[in-house]
């Protein structure tokens, strides 16, 4: 579930999205209207995974393929442009899940290594700058199992399963006792 979209994947691996798409696309569907009833994104009945952010929507297949559609002023696509995409666009790399945020995106690899990509500006990219990055950047040298992104910042478990989080904290929403991205 998003700010304006939900998604889900039935039983039979087709992926399914409803909600508002005027302003953003998410839902897929290339005429941009809100759909009250769940509408089939394309014909793949291998989906695994769906991930809905604030403009943004991100999933996975079972052959390891990932894509993200929506919006895209900054990068959130991670196909190195910022031409929004109202069908689902192809990450590069091998994943075994991504999690959308607003305008920004992370994910995990099949080799568990954390990459993130989209706007940077409170340093939800972990990356160690606020500078925005249009295709996935590797994120340290870790390895992680679980990844949750969400508007202006994100958090992870790590897997030695220690929990991480990182970005904005104008509402201590990092966790560290402090307001400080």
């Amino acid at each position: 579930v998003g700010q304006h979209v939900s998604c889900g994947i039935k039983s039979t691996g087709t992926l399914w999205c409803w909600g508002f798409g005027v302003a953003d696309g998410n839902n897929g569907d290339s005429s941009r209207f809100t759909r009250s009833s769940p509408l089939q994104i394309g014909v793949a009945t291998t989906w695994r995974q769906v991930s809905v952010g604030g403009g943004l929507t991100c999933a996975t297949r079972t052959d390891d393929s990932g894509y993200c559609w929506g919006n895209n002023w900054d990068g959130g696509i991670g196909d190195g442009t910022t031409n929004d995409a109202t069908s689902p666009v192809a990450v590069t790399g091998s994943w075994e899940r991504i999690s959308a945020g607003g305008a920004s995106a992370c994910g995990i690899k099949t080799d568990q290594t954390l990459w993130c990509w989209g706007n940077n500006g409170s340093g939800q990219l972990g990356i160690g700058s606020t500078t925005s990055a249009h295709t996935p950047t590797k994120v340290g040298t870790d390895t992680w199992t679980y990844i949750a992104a969400a508007d202006s910042n994100a958090c992870g478990i790590k897997t030695d399963l220690t929990l991480w989080c990182w970005g904005a904290n104008w509402n201590a929403q990092v966790g560290n006792n402090s307001y400080t991205n």
